[in-house]
């Protein structure tokens, strides 16, 4: 804390013990008075009007003898006590409170008062009350002399501070979360440019391996030598795709999706010699349909399962997945772990249960971090890109975890409000069939461009390319009737993809346009759907793909 600061909040404090001293005085002395004043002609007696003053109080007040026996006390007292003011005099706090360390942190602060004769500030204490709720006190004790007698006592007032302690707890809780989300966003940021630049090295990579595959003798070893560096690439584009999906930004190819059709069928391919003894149990109810990506659904459905399996490893018993659905009111999970909550609708959901270790609040903290892990051989994205695979479909995680109790997480996932089905991957092959027209390919990587011109050229296209997309929109304006189609890369400086569609539709509105990327599908593509077909191809693609997806746009009866 800055040395300013730590001397504003010590004043502060110098204040309040000021105020309450100054209450407990006046207090003290309103007693001395009312016990000197006489009784009698229908008057209450000191005693009573002492009790009348004290009970309006809703603060603690409470006096005690050097034996830790109540003296004095307020009825805000005995209904913490959950008793009455009579039935607490007399006896001390061991008497109501079960919490031995609570009682015995009273008792220490009370004889420090009555040996030094100073009074004492504790800025913050606990009591549990007899509805078994904790609440938090700031409290004054001064140092006085039972009256009559030489014997030291104390007197002090308390001020239920709980409320106060909560919202600042909230507070607190909320900062820690907006600085793990922004640190969370750096990362996902830096992973997602990395891997998207990743993804068009590869693009170029892979392209001109699927071309020189054309160009030697099947078999040979030449081929192998060139099939297998296409392998790596797939290997290294499927590693970039992982980086995506932590950062929040893979592909989604979304489809109408029952997740409790695709949380049995996980289930039942679950490797049964990894149960080591232990149950699956599963329990699944008729849910409305998700948009999703069936793949990486899967994906995140399987790590959950895999990641349970492991934490029972060695512990007979059970895993339980389940799914449901529920209704969210904003706010309803403001414990998913680094995500804001979420917002108010419907949600299908499915679980993971597991009994075993379970995890430390620091342990359940980091688990979304890339590359942490609790186990010995542990390694990869996991988790991480599980989360980023849920967020990227407008869902969170919410776990609940505690040491020795096991762990549940639990996927909560809207209810789908439409599909969008993107152009799927063909296979590797050999050949890319023949085509005709004039194509402008539009990408601002000069190698993914070369790489595009070849295989299209090869293919009989006529290949026009642009870097940006400004130089695509002057292309189009100037041969907008000679175009049959346009392959439009949505990443690019400038002009983005979507603008630049938008501007197509505005010159050409039955131009064909595939859009590709190495990120996920946006949404504002189904916007912009109408009679021109449009379609969406992942990248990094092999030619064979990039061909199969220009075909079906140019020629709608091949995809029937």
């Amino acid at each position: 804390m800055a040395e300013g600061a730590r001397t504003s909040r010590e004043r502060a404090l110098g204040w309040q013990i000021e105020q309450l001293e100054a209450r407990l005085r006046a207090a003290q002395e309103r007693i001395d008075e009312l016990e000197s004043a006489p009784a009698g002609g229908g008057r209450p007696s000191a005693e009573a009007r002492l009790r009348q003053v004290i009970d309006l109080v809703p603060h603690f007040i409470f006096a005690k003898d050097e034996d830790g026996r109540f003296l004095l006390l307020n009825k805000a007292v005995a209904d913490a006590f959950g008793a009455r003011v009579e039935e607490v005099l007399g006896r001390t706090d061991a008497d109501f409170i079960s919490d031995h360390e609570q009682v015995e942190e009273f008792r220490q602060g009370d004889l420090q008062v009555m040996q030094s004769g100073r009074p004492l500030m504790v800025p913050e204490e606990r009591i549990t009350d007899a509805d078994g709720g904790l609440r938090f006190l700031q409290t004054v004790k001064i140092p006085y002399t039972e009256s009559g007698t030489d014997r030291p006592a104390i007197l002090g007032v308390a001020v239920d501070i709980t409320e106060r302690k909560r919202a600042e707890e909230k507070r607190l809780g909320l900062e820690a979360r907006l600085l793990e989300a922004e640190r969370l966003k750096s990362l996902g940021l830096l992973t997602g440019g990395l891997a998207h630049d990743f993804n068009n090295l590869i693009q170029i990579i892979l392209g001109n391996l699927d071309l020189a595959l054309d160009d030697v003798v099947e078999k040979s070893e030449a081929y192998e030598c060139l099939e297998q560096g296409t392998i790596a690439c797939r290997r290294a584009s499927d590693m970039c795709n992982q980086l995506l999906a932590y950062a929040g930004q893979g592909v989604v190819s979304v489809e109408p999706l029952d997740l409790s059709a695709i949380t049995t069928e996980i289930c039942q391919l679950v490797d049964v010699g990894r149960l080591e003894g232990m149950e699956l149990e599963l329990s699944v109810a008729d849910v409305p349909p998700v948009e999703a990506d069936p793949s990486q659904i899967r994906q995140v459905m399987l790590n959950l399962i895999t990641n349970a399996l492991e934490a029972q490893r060695g512990a007979p018993g059970k895993i339980e997945v389940r799914t449901g659905c529920r209704a969210l009111e904003a706010g309803d999970l403001e414990t998913v772990s680094g995500d804001d909550p979420l917002p108010a609708g419907d949600y299908v959901w499915f679980e993971v249960q597991d009994h075993g270790r379970g995890m430390d609040p620091e342990t359940a903290r980091r688990i979304f971090d890339p590359f942490f892990s609790t186990k010995p051989s542990g390694h990869g994205l996991g988790l991480a890109a599980a989360r980023g695979i849920v967020r990227s479909h407008r869902g969170a995680i919410h776990v609940e975890s505690a040491v020795g109790r096991g762990t549940t997480i639990r996927v909560h996932l809207p209810v789908a409000a439409g599909a969008v089905l993107p152009v799927e991957s063909g296979g590797p092959g050999r050949g890319l069939g023949v085509g005709e027209g004039r194509v402008l390919f539009v990408d601002d990587e000069e190698g993914v461009r070369q790489v595009v011109r070849r295989s299209l050229s090869r293919a009989g296209f006529d290949v026009t390319t642009a870097a940006d997309g400004a130089e695509a929109l002057e292309i189009v304006r100037e041969h907008a009737s000679d175009l049959a189609l346009v392959v439009l890369d949505l990443t690019m400086p400038g002009l983005s993809g979507v603008d630049v569609l938008t501007e197509l539709r505005g010159i050409r509105p039955d131009l064909p346009v595939l859009v590709t990327s190495g990120y996920r599908e946006p949404r504002a593509l189904s916007e912009l759907r109408g009679e021109a077909p449009l379609a969406f191809l992942p990248k990094p693609f092999r030619p064979a793909d990039l061909l199969e997806a220009i075909q079906r746009l140019l020629d709608p009866a091949r995809g029937d």
